[in-house]
C-alpha cells in the first residue's frame, strides 16, 4: 500500500515507484530507494546471482514517501500500524523529527504477532552525528553501519541508542543489490560498471539504509527458527550473539559501544541460538520423557544449519517470515511532516547480504 496517498486514491494499493525527475540516479526526486532495501533482504539469487540475507522471506511493501515529497506524521504512523498487523519484522530506512503519533505507533507494535510484538529495525542515519528518530526510540532496534575493515562506517550515526551494526559500504567493498526495473531510472542507469547494462542491479547503494534491512532479514531467520520469541527477546538475542568488532576500549562494562552498539550482527550465531532456545522451550513443556527425546531431536539437525543460512525455515513452526519495508533516505522535515532523506545511494548504507553498498 502507498500511505503517501489517501485510501480513496486509486493508487493507494499500488506501492510501486511513481515519481522520477532528473537526474534519475539521485535519491532526492526519485522513487529508487526502497527496491535495493528489499533486495538486501530477499533477493532470491536464482536468476542473477544476487542473494539476500533471507531469500525466502516475503516482502510486504509499505510506501510512505514519494521521492523527497513530504509525508504527514499521521500517514507515517498509520503505515507502521498497518505493517504491524501483517508483518513479522519491520525495516525502516528513513529518519525524521520525533512526532508523538509515530512514537505511539512504534510502541503499539508490541501488539503485533499475536501480542509477541513486531521487531522494528530503524537506520541510525548517515550524518556521523547523533542517532536520528525513529531509531533513537526505545521501541526501535537502532542499526548502524560497519565496513569490511570491521570499523564503524564514517557516516554512520552513533550514540547510546545504537543496538547493533551491520555490514555496508564505506570500506574497500560495498553492497550489490536490486535496482528499480523502470528503464533508465535508478542508481544504475544501465552501465556495466554500476551493476550491469540491464540496469536491474546496482553497486551504488549503501549506508545505514542497507545495514538496516540486512539486520531485519537476520531477524526473519531467527523467527523462522523460533517463532515464539517476543520482540524484546529478538533484540536481546541479536545483541548477545553479535561480534565485538573495533577497538575493545570502545565497549563499556556492559558490552555496549556508542559506535558499534553490542557489536556486528552475526546471522549464523543468532539462528543457532534461536534453535537452541526453541529446543529448550520445547523440552521445558514436554510432559513425558519420550516427548523430551523427540523434541531434542528436532532442536538442531545438521541440515538445518544450511536451511537457516539460505533463509529457509529451519524448524516446523517457522515458515517464511514477512518483512514490511518502509524507506526514504536522509531526512528533512517541516512541522508535522517527515521528508525523505536526500543524497546519492552510496552514502550511509550497508548490507551484510552481499559484500557491496543508507541512503
Amino acid at each position: 500500500r502507498d500511505f503517501f496517498l489517501r485510501e480513496d486514491d486509486p493508487d493507494h494499493f499500488n506501492p510501486r515507484p511513481k515519481h522520477f525527475r532528473a537526474p534519475f540516479d539521485d535519491t532526492p526526486g526519485n522513487d529508487i530507494h526502497g527496491t535495493p532495501c528489499a533486495g538486501v533482504i530477499a533477493s532470491s539469487g536464482d536468476a542473477d546471482g544476487v542473494l539476500g540475507i533471507a531469500p525466502e522471506a516475503r516482502i510486504l511493501p509499505v510506501k510512505v514517501f514519494h521521492a523527497d515529497q513530504i509525508a504527514t506524521e499521521t500517514r507515517v504512523a498509520n503505515a507502521i500500524r498497518y505493517a504491524t498487523r501483517f508483518a513479522d519484522v519491520i525495516s525502516c530506512s528513513w529518519g525524521g523529527p520525533e512526532f508523538g503519533d509515530v512514537e505511539n505507533a512504534l510502541e503499539e507494535a508490541d501488539s503485533g504477532r499475536d501480542r509477541l510484538g513486531t521487531p522494528i529495525f530503524c537506520a541510525t542515519g548517515n550524518e556521523n552525528s547523533r542517532v536520528s528518530h525513529p531509531a533513537r526510540s526505545k521501541f526501535s532496534i537502532a542499526v548502524g553501519a560497519s565496513t569490511d575493515a570491521e570499523l564503524r562506517a564514517s557516516y554512520s550515526n552513533h550514540g547510546p541508542e545504537v543496538s547493533i551494526v551491520a555490514p555496508s559500504n564505506g570500506g574497500a567493498q560495498g553492497i550489490f543489490a536490486t535496482d528499480v526495473s523502470t528503464a533508465n531510472r535508478g542508481y544504475n542507469m544501465g552501465f556495466a560498471q554500476q551493476g550491469g547494462v540491464d540496469g536491474l542491479h546496482t553497486n551504488r547503494f549503501g549506508g545505514t539504509s542497507s545495514a538496516t534491512p540486512l539486520a531485519a532479514g537476520v531477524a526473519a531467520l531467527v523467527l523462522s527458527a523460533h517463532p515464539k520469541l517476543t520482540r524484546d527477546a529478538v533484540r536481546d538475542l541479536l545483541q548477545r550473539t553479535a561480534d565485538k568488532i573495533g577497538p575493545p576500549s570502545s565497549y563499556d562494562a556492559n558490552g555496549h559501544s556508542f559506535d558499534f552498539g553490542f557489536g556486528r550482527i552475526n546471522a549464523q550465531a543468532a539462528v543457532a541460538e534461536a534453535l537452541r532456545l526453541a529446543g529448550a522451550d520445547t523440552l521445558s513443556v514436554a510432559p513425558t520423557k519420550r516427548r523430551s527425546r523427540k523434541a531434542a531431536g528436532k532442536a538442531a539437525p545438521k541440515k538445518r544449519g544450511t536451511a537457516k543460512a539460505t533463509g529457509k525455515s529451519p524448524g516446523k513452526g517457522g515458515g517464511k517470515k514477512r518483512i514490511a519495508g518502509k524507506s526514504a533516505t536522509k531526512n528533512r522535515s517541516a512541522a508535522n511532516s517527515v521528508r525523505a532523506p536526500a543524497g546519492k545511494g552510496g552514502k550511509g548504507s550497508t548490507s551484510a547480504a552481499v559484500p557491496k553498498k543508507r541512503r
